[in-house]
């Protein structure tokens, strides 16, 4: 079975989180909800298409699929 994406209301929580707050994978995992390995692949993913926190945002505004590609 395929895993849902995260929502892009939540992708962007998620790196307003580590790259403004500055928690970790583990904070932002219990604050989302999700696991700590879905933190950790969406961050990875972010960082192998060298998307920095700006880019991110700009992204996340215009719907940018990245996050599901495989």
């Amino acid at each position: 079975m395929a895993a849902q994406r995260l929502s892009m209301r939540k992708l962007r929580e998620l790196f307003r989180l580590r790259y403004e707050a500055k928690l970790t994978t583990r904070s932002i995992a219990t604050s989302l909800g999700i696991g700590n390995g879905t933190v950790c692949d969406y961050l990875g993913r972010a960082r192998a298409a060298k998307l920095t926190w700006r880019l991110a945002r700009v992204g996340v505004a215009l719907g940018a699929r990245w996050a599901g590609a495989r």
